[in-house]
């Protein structure tokens, strides 16, 4: 190497070294959102009482910035870490909110001034109801008919039978109520009185998992470091860069919606991201997460991620600076519960979000694995189960009838099992594009063979799978603290790099549409062991005796950017 070559080795090792050290010296120091949301009881129109909880705040109320203006002093107070903001009454859009204290700024969140906001379930008013289940005790949802007046009929329900509306999703025609029942009993006496109004279509219950109920697929596997190869990541990264390079016409802008609770920036992956403005072509907005390697971190860090030269980059962070950028906005809506993701995806799809991010999904309790044995993680009572397919089925109406536009893309789940009692994975819409995972073989064959990959051994299967990607998050090419270190594989994070593809097919072309998304994707993918997808059939492939087709799909991205360029043209791989 010659000494310019080590000259700007070294200035890349230095400033790695400066981020690490800025995270551990300076982390405390910084100030960090964590949770907002409104405040105060539910009323119908824009929130106005909202409530942001922080740390690393110094005795000083911090200016407020809602989309780069100041929300005047008068409108802020504060107890303790919390700061309460009364927004003026004149209507307001959505928009980035941060604190600046002195010289220092928080991360940026989204504030959204849509109307879909709901409660999320007290631990303390859950019971248990099976192994690793809990349903709550006060927390209804009212999923009312679409051809009634959602907000007179449920303060009507709420009045006649003794109930408090606490949250809603008004174009759903979904309103939240509180009981005052502590027990499950009287509970589902509730249930049972409330399904008999004649402008009820169903009534919600919300189960949860005790502590998260998160247990593994008994199968541990390896991680697969460099799995992305067998999706050619690199060469579709290249080739949209030499596409921006000489298109008249830059690419983007394209927002993404992610459905998590938020992003640890403290982690080198998003330090530089922190800024309001965003970075390197990316803006991420989102509340801080404090585990380095929790879901959302890794998910966001797929599409996002971005530190020194040599270590972790998503996606986006790499073609971002080609063209006029993405915005990433990371929101679940609450701290848990099916209900709560779907009104944040109802706020980010009308805050003109194209493509969405569902790395999550539920399991009809007591359905069995491949291997005939309970599946126990994410699983639901079957009155919670059909509450949430009948709201789903209800998202993805609105979805088609006023967003037609947007593209939902779900992992199908971490149980090694079908499917078909699983949500959102089960539900058949044009918008929803479902994503399996798979690993490499370790076979000696090209990246061409259908035999290249296997499936991950606890990825979900079957026709409803749309496609599948590499199972685990890109690894640093340096000794960095990573998203995602030692957070494992899966469905999830074969799904973020999907939803990274389509948001980089949307900005350079915007007119795609999601069923032509879906159908880009299938008639480019590269082929995989049968069984995994619905199978490829003949009028996907550019041959009609193509050795593909019967066979599962498997994410191309080189050959996906290739026909957007192209403009639906097939190449040749």
């Amino acid at each position: 190497m010659d000494m310019a070559g080590k000259g700007k080795q070294a200035a890349r090792l230095l400033a790695l070294v400066v981020i690490l050290m800025s995270d551990a010296g300076e982390a405390a120091a910084a100030i960090r959102i964590e949770k907002l949301a409104p405040c105060g009881p539910w009323a119908p129109g824009q929130p106005r009482a909202w409530c942001v909880q922080a740390r690393g705040l110094s005795d000083a109320i911090p200016q407020v910035l809602l989309g780069g203006r100041e929300i005047p002093a008068s409108r802020v107070t504060r107890e303790g870490r919390t700061l309460h903001l009364q927004l003026p009454e004149r209507p307001l859009d959505s928009g980035s909110l941060w604190l600046r204290d002195g010289m220092r700024i928080s991360n940026p969140v989204w504030l959204s001034t849509r109307q879909s906001y709901v409660l999320s379930a007290n631990s303390e008013r859950q019971v248990p109801i099976a192994d690793h289940l809990v349903t709550s005790v006060d927390l209804l949802g009212l999923l009312l008919h679409e051809d009634v007046q959602g907000q007179s009929q449920a303060q009507r329900i709420a009045k006649a039978h003794g109930l408090q509306i606490v949250g809603a999703i008004p174009p759903l025609n979904l309103y939240q109520v509180r009981l005052s029942s502590s027990t499950l009993l009287e509970r589902n006496a509730m249930v049972q009185a409330l399904e008999q109004d004649q402008a009820v279509e169903a009534v919600l219950v919300e189960d949860d998992n005790r502590n998260d109920g998160q247990k593994p697929y008994k199968a541990i596997e390896p991680p697969d470091d460099d799995g992305w190869a067998a999706n050619r990541f690199d060469q579709g990264v290249d080739l949209y860069r030499r596409y921006a390079a000489w298109e008249h016409r830059r690419p983007g802008p394209v927002s993404v919606g992610v459905i998590e609770k938020g992003v640890n920036f403290d982690s080198p992956d998003f330090t530089e991201l922190v800024a309001p403005c965003g970075h390197a072509g990316v803006s991420l907005q989102a509340r801080h997460s404090r585990p380095k390697n929790a879901h959302g971190s890794i998910v966001t860090g797929i599409l996002s991620a971005r530190i020194a030269e040599g270590g972790n980059r998503g996606l986006l962070s790499r073609i971002g600076p080609m063209g006029r950028g993405f915005r990433v906005i990371v929101d679940i809506g609450g701290e848990t519960g099916v209900v709560g993701r779907v009104a944040a995806s109802v706020n980010l799809v009308q805050d003109q979000v194209r493509v969405l991010n569902w790395s999550w999904g539920v399991h009809r309790m007591g359905r069995l694995d491949l291997k005939g044995q309970p599946i126990t993680a994410n699983v639901r009572s079957d009155l919670a189960f059909e509450g949430y397919r009948r709201l789903l089925v209800r998202f993805f109406a609105w979805l088609k009838r006023e967003h037609p536009e947007v593209l939902v893309v779900n992992s199908a789940g971490n149980s090694a099992s079908s499917t078909d009692d699983h949500l959102p994975a089960s539900l058949s819409s044009e918008q929803l594009l479902v994503v399996g995972a798979h690993q490499r073989s370790g076979r000696d064959v090209g990246v061409e063979d259908a035999r290249f990959v296997v499936r991950r051994g606890n990825s979900n299967l079957g026709p409803r799978v749309d496609i599948t990607a590499a199972a685990c998050p890109r690894p640093p090419q340096t000794t960095a603290p990573r998203a995602g270190s030692g957070g494992g594989c899966g469905t999830s994070y074969s799904a973020a790099l999907v939803t990274a593809v389509a948001a980089a097919m949307v900005s350079i072309n915007p007119d795609l549409q999601p069923a032509q998304i879906k159908a880009l994707l299938r008639r480019s993918a590269l082929p995989a062991q049968a069984g995994l997808t619905a199978p490829l059939r003949a009028d996907e492939r550019e041959r009609s005796d193509d050795p593909a087709i019967g066979l599962s799909s498997r994410l191309d991205m080189l050959e996906a950017m290739r026909l957007v360029i192209l403009g639906g043209e097939p190449g040749k791989r």
